[in-house]
């Protein structure tokens, strides 16, 4: 998927407030969605004990078992951004695993308010034509309208679960098969078909059909009040006019009273959701892949929320069977209702101390791991790197944790150093130290001797624990050594003479034709619009050495500058079989402006991979095309001197000082 041609300006919510927003809705959406899915099952039990009998019980006990659902997807939504769940490990992703059930609680959602505007038109046929809504309004006819309004309601989410859907796929950030989003050719079709039918015609229609129900209602009620007065007051003497008059007007105070709590829980709880869609119809960048995204996000799920709350309560206050009369003439509710409630409350506060307990735990997990580096000075205008993890003791590592082993790797040679059982085990040149305790935590530190820039770029820090009950979990940290805290040498000396026994006939050829050296490092060319491109045959080690090879052909870091030069890219990239490569583009000096290396003008053309750019952990302050499959590429920032996946590098030259490689294209 292939994000705006614009670079992605931080908005009004940032990345951080996101986060912290994720963790706030997995705790209130338990709390809320745990207590209204639990308080509606009492609605259904006692309806379903009373008998589906009169149109009344039916609707309302429909609607109940409409809210059931809604809680309980709201709640599913919450536990995808609950540190229970995304600090876990499983291969899933979490994000893409929320947009499903939020739709599915979007289609419940649906059902609950026609069913909720059903319930506001049944009401006032009862009030403007007593005498012949028995007629109107029968039992089958009720269920009819029920089933009709479900449909109905379904229908307009189905076209989402057909362009978007969960599959195992092949993730190159994460090296492994997980859970994710994948998409039809024809999503945006479809789904724009959908979100318009959705908030042109149904949201607003509902939300605007009720409150003109309740207005109806209320007009009627009063005027009937009204004539219920006079009438009482005609009757008898003034004492017993006034005694009726008083049992009349509370009976209507109280009908009053109730239509304008129905009606003020549904505004209130519906009008973040007509908001934040009229916003995204008339702010353009209020949308997903904009700048206002994540502030999206954010009052997109409250707005989800606020219905699971109208759901939780709409029947507390709306059925009539919770009233005090029918309360009495109902044994079953009496006996079953409070049971049910204090199950209810135990459960909310239970989960909601599992919440808290987990967002602790996960904070702990950052303050008991440390990964740090150092570059000393030996004799000899010799160097040293020490890089050192270190796992502090602290609650989670002394009470519910062992250590395993602690490994740290470098993203280009791989495993470096690793202690299991306090045998340290690691490369040939390194230097290990390090202990493990199964209460005191543990450290691996690897001193590397005479480090050179292949010694540069990021390094990982694993961790392996076992609780007490034998299950296992990794946890792990990363930091960058630059190129430039290592000792500078020559790149010819580390990369074209330590081949001169591997390639020495190639290399006799290099001291006396530039061709030579074409043929050794670049593998494609591509010719496009008067410029030669090359791609090189290994991977970068950082943007500054992948310029310096491109002058080996008089060239530069090529700088993708429009639409038809990046699909010339990628095309290039495709030929080599590769899944992406190194351009030029650095946001180093100033956070997300980015300058082209060679000219350090300010670039203007983007097509970014969403979610870039991301820029994790502050230090990706580089540029490469990254094709994750044929509808997933784009441009991504990373680290500049960390090359994980071995992407190549792409050179731009001009024509007049182009040379072929041997597979020229």
């Amino acid at each position: 998927m292939s994000g705006a041609n614009s670079t992605l300006e931080q908005g009004i919510a940032s990345d951080t407030d996101l986060n912290n927003y994720g963790v706030a809705l997995s705790i209130l959406s338990g709390v809320i969605c745990s207590f209204g899915a639990l308080a509606n099952a009492v609605n259904v039990v006692v309806f379903f004990k009373q008998g589906l009998t009169d149109t009344v019980t039916v609707t309302f006990f429909a609607l109940s078992v409409i809210d059931v659902g809604v809680t309980l997807t709201m709640l599913g939504v919450g536990l995808c951004f609950s540190p229970l769940i995304t600090g876990a490990g499983y291969p899933v992703n979490t994000f893409d695993l929320s947009y499903i059930i939020g739709w599915t609680h979007i289609a419940f959602s649906r059902v609950s308010s026609g069913m909720t505007a059903f319930v506001s038109f049944e009401r006032c046929l009862c009030i403007a034509t007593p005498l012949k809504v028995k007629t109107i309004i029968t039992l089958r006819r009720t269920c009819v309208i029920l089933v009709v309004i479900t449909i109905i309601m379904t229908l307009s989410t189905v076209p989402v679960f057909y362009t978007s859907r969960m599959a195992y796929v092949s993730d190159p950030v994460s090296n492994s098969t997980v859970l994710k989003m994948v998409y039809t050719d024809d999503r945006s079709l479809v789904d724009g078909i959908s979100f318009g039918i959705n908030t042109v015609f149904l949201v607003p229609g509902i939300f605007v059909a009720t409150i003109v129900f309740a207005i109806i209602l209320t007009f009627h009620l009063s005027r009937k009040a009204k004539w219920r007065d006079s009438v009482a007051n005609s009757k008898g003497g003034p004492e017993t006019g006034s005694k009726d008059k008083a049992l009349l007007g509370n009976k209507d105070r109280k009908a009053i009273k109730m239509v304008a709590i129905i009606s003020v829980v549904f505004i209130v709880c519906y009008a973040p959701d007509i908001t934040t869609v009229m916003t995204a119809i008339v702010v353009p960048e209020f949308n997903v892949g904009k700048r206002e995204q994540n502030l999206l996000f954010i009052t997109g799920t409250f707005t989800l929320l606020m219905q699971s709350i109208n759901s939780s309560c709409e029947n507390h206050f709306s059925s009539p069977q919770w009233g005090r009369d029918k309360r009495k003439n109902c044994d079953d509710r009496e006996r079953d209702g409070p049971v049910l409630l204090r199950m209810s409350s135990r459960v909310t506060i239970i989960l909601l101390l599992t919440q808290l307990c987990a967002v602790a735990v996960t904070s702990s997990d950052v303050n008991c791991m440390s990964l740090t580096h150092e570059v000393k000075d030996q004799e000899y205008d010799k160097k040293s790197l020490a890089i050192e993890c270190r796992v502090e003791a602290c609650y989670e590592i002394n009470y519910f944790n062992i250590i395993r082993y602690i490994e740290i790797s470098s993203d280009l040679a791989g495993v470096v150093g690793r202690i299991e059982k306090n045998v340290p085990t690691g490369i040939k040149d390194a230097v290990l130290t390090g202990s493990t305790t199964d209460t005191m935590g543990g450290f691996l530190k690897v001193e590397i001797a005479n480090p050179t820039i292949e010694d540069a770029g990021q390094y990982t820090c694993l961790i392996g624990l076992q609780d007490l009950y034998g299950k296992k979990k990794d946890v792990q940290a990363n930091i960058v050594v630059d190129a430039s805290e290592l000792p500078s040498k020559d790149y010819y000396h580390t990369k074209v003479c330590n081949k001169t026994d591997e390639y020495k006939p190639q290399y006799d050829k290099c001291k006396l034709y530039r061709q030579g050296l074409v043929d050794l490092f670049f593998q494609k060319t591509k010719s496009y619009n008067g410029r030669t491109y090359y791609l090189s045959k290994g991977p970068f080690l950082n943007d500054e050495e992948s310029d310096l090879l491109c002058q080996i052909v008089g060239g530069y870091l090529v700088e993708v500058d429009d639409e038809d030069e990046f699909k010339a890219m990628v095309e290039l990239i495709k030929e080599a079989k590769a899944t992406g490569s190194l351009i030029s583009g650095t946001d180093a000096e100033k956070e997300r402006t980015w300058l082209y290396h060679r000219s350090e003008k300010e670039m203007t053309y983007f097509n970014w991979l969403k979610p870039a750019p991301d820029n994790l952990q502050g230090k990706e302050n580089c540029l490469v095309i990254w094709i994750k499959d044929d509808y997933a590429i784009g441009m991504n920032d990373v680290i500049c001197h960390s090359n994980p996946f071995k992407l190549p590098f792409i050179c731009e030259t001009e024509e007049s000082y182009g040379y072929a490689t041997s597979d020229a294209s």
